[in-house]
């Protein structure tokens, strides 16, 4: 049964909990206060954006509020729908708060932080090349979260796990452990249950996105799209999931709910009301009108709490929250409010303090090459032109591209037969997702391109040779064997490395069932006559993908692997003349839609929409599709995120 309970109105009698059975959901709300002050999701996004595109993140963050949400909102419960008309923000919206839209935070800091490592990674012959693009490490300066001193509610979360509760922390600071008394400087990170942490004398404090204190944070803060879409550990759930069915209550506090690759796909997979303990969560508001206000946007958190039985959501202050929690449950406070200090602690200051100097360190040109090439990986993983920030932007292209090839080492590094190019800047030059005619560019992308064909030839397989429209196809014996041992890999799970040979065969099966040999399946079976000759193959073909495809996406090197094999399979199923779904396509789009946006990756979301196209063609010309209005909804869809492409 849901409830909803205004602590300064309702009874909150229920409002209780047994603390050694009881797991503490923390998120960045409680860090807030004083003394600690650290920053919500957006204003730490900021701090990046603002650190490492200067002068244009204004104009970045105006950009993406004014066109993002339109295509966000397409698709809503498996339906299309045409861009709404939204709010066209100015510059003065954006410096006003107005414009509060964001990529993910993960994903600014996970760019950047491949960008950083790419450039630390090279040996550089000349000097001045060197001090122009060397860079530090940006994720880095997260360090000094753990600087951060604890507030009253992480006082109150300690007093708990005295008591016996289980913490768990999406927050890389480590102040819960210092109101516990933790000399966290002097104590490093393990690893229980799949899961990094801190171990404590009231218990082992889970930090399931890492921890600020880690000796090796470059590589092993999971503040990145592609940790967190790694889905949590199985070891952790199982332990939850135990927890649970031993009846253990669980408390969400200062936790948005936004966790939608690790955390969301969890509390789904378990069945609603199958768990006797009890689930609160805690609603941040600031007066009565406010809570009144936030009763209507509960469903954002509901997955949270659905899978128990009784669900309460508080609204109201988090103080007030834990005084009457507290109460009911028996748990003395070992602080007082008055003991806290209200001045603002300086680990945020000092986080953006350490950003900015990685350009002010630099001259005004270097500063100006820093923050284009910043801008540049960003907008292409996004498939934003960057033109819409740089009018030059080619002609910048070449003119670095020519000073790397005067450092007689940066070009061969940046190749390094050990690293997937595709993790390169060199591909975000070399295959925009913008289909830039600019001739400057262009020929930056003509003298790149005998690099990468070298390249190829080190990464070679068995089915490289079967690529290309003019070769013939793989033998079946070939195809099983790709994919037997692409299954191989996957079984392994998310959180294991392969190496250079098992990326290579993943990569070539994906390209191989994804790729020209299909699009000739495609032509062949335009022609009436010799359809039906093609159905044994697209059978087999279907069989193949779907083995992958029965691994979820974020098993995968790469999540565009799965989106790829998910739209391949759509018009494979289209083509054989299986029943569409209710909603009139082949193929879960929401889910696909889901990955695209939330990673966040428009060039595949505009690839999702051309994959239903297909289909709908497909069905035409099969004389099998109804309703033309879906096909001219996807073409406008279409169209806005190829406008979103064009050199304005």
């Amino acid at each position: 049964m849901m409830r909803n309970l205004i602590l300064t109105k309702d009874p909150l009698t229920s409002l209780s909990v047994d603390p050694a059975r009881t797991i503490f959901w923390v998120g960045a709300g409680i860090g807030a206060d004083a003394p600690c002050n650290l920053p919500l999701g957006n204003t730490l996004t900021d701090a990046f954006l603002y650190a490492t595109l200067g002068d244009q993140a204004e104009n970045f963050i105006l950009y993406w509020n004014n066109y993002i949400p339109a295509i966000r909102d397409c698709i809503k419960g498996g339906e299309w729908s045409v861009p709404s008309a939204q709010t066209q923000y100015t510059i003065e919206d954006v410096r006003l708060g107005k414009a509060w839209d964001r990529p993910r935070l993960e994903f600014i800091i996970g760019e950047l932080n491949k960008l950083d490592q790419e450039f630390q990674g090279i040996t550089y012959e000349n000097p001045k090349i060197e001090e122009r693009y060397h860079r530090q490490c940006s994720i880095e300066s997260l360090a000094h979260f753990a600087e951060a001193e604890p507030n009253l509610l992480h006082y109150r979360l300690a007093d708990f796990a005295k008591a016996g509760a289980t913490i768990v922390t999406a927050n890389f600071d480590t102040c819960i452990e210092r109101a516990l008394g933790v000399d966290v400087k002097n104590v490093r990170p393990t690893v229980h249950d799949g899961v990094k942490g801190i171990e404590t004398d009231a218990g082992f404090i889970y930090h399931f996105h890492g921890v600020a204190t880690d000796d090796d944070i470059q590589n092993s803060l999971g503040a990145t799209v592609n940790n967190i879409s790694k889905k949590l550990p199985d070891e952790f759930t199982a332990k939850l999931t135990k927890a649970f069915e031993d009846g253990c209550n669980i408390v969400f506090i200062g936790y948005s709910g936004l966790d939608f690759f690790d955390v969301q796909p969890f509390f789904d997979s378990l069945k609603p009301e199958a768990y006797s303990g009890k689930a609160i969560y805690l609603h941040y508001c600031a007066n009565d009108l406010a809570c009144e206000n936030a009763l209507k946007a509960a469903k954002r958190y509901e997955y949270l709490l659905s899978p128990f039985r009784e669900r309460l959501i508080t609204y109201g202050l988090a103080a007030d929250f834990f005084d009457i929690l507290e109460k009911n449950s028996g748990i003395t406070g070992s602080i007082d409010a008055s003991a806290i200090s209200k001045v603002p602690g300086r680990a945020f200051s000092d986080t953006q303090q350490q950003l900015r100097s990685f350009a002010g360190c630099k001259n005004k040109s270097d500063a100006e090459i820093f923050y284009f090439l910043n801008m540049f990986r960003l907008t292409s993983q996004l498939n934003i032109n960057p033109v819409n920030f740089y009018t030059d932007w080619s002609q910048r292209i070449k003119n670095i591209y020519e000073e790397w090839k005067n450092d007689k080492n940066m070009l061969s590094q940046m190749f390094d037969p050990k690293y997937e190019i595709t993790d390169c800047i060199i591909d975000d030059i070399r295959y925009n997702n913008w289909e830039s005619k600019d001739p400057i560019y262009l020929s930056v992308v003509n003298d790149i391109r005998p690099r990468i064909n070298t390249w190829n030839v080190d990464h070679r397989t068995a089915l490289t040779d079967h690529m290309s429209w003019k070769r013939r196809s793989a033998s079946r014996e070939q195809i099983d064997e790709f994919v037997e041992k692409t299954c191989k890999i996957l079984q392994r799970g998310a959180y294991t490395t392969i190496t250079q040979k098992e990326q290579d065969i993943e990569r070539d099966t994906v390209h191989y069932l994804c790729g020209w040999q299909m699009k000739k399946v495609y032509a062949v079976w335009a022609i009436p006559i010799v359809r039906y000759a093609m159905y044994p193959k697209l059978r087999y073909l279907k069989e193949k993908i779907e083995q992958l495809t029965a691994y979820p996406f974020h098993y995968f090197r790469y999540r565009t692997y799965y989106l790829s094999l998910c739209r391949q399979l759509g018009a494979i199923k289209a083509m054989l003349g299986e029943k569409p779904e209710a909603n009139g396509f082949y193929g879960n789009i929401q889910q696909e839609w889901n990955i695209c946006m939330e990673t966040p990756n428009l060039y595949d979301a505009r690839m999702v929409v051309r994959a239903r196209m297909l289909q709908f063609w497909i069905m035409i010309c099969k004389l099998k599709i109804k309703n033309i209005k879906k096909y001219k909804t996807l073409r406008v869809i279409y169209r806005e995120l190829d406008r979103m492409r064009e050199d304005h």
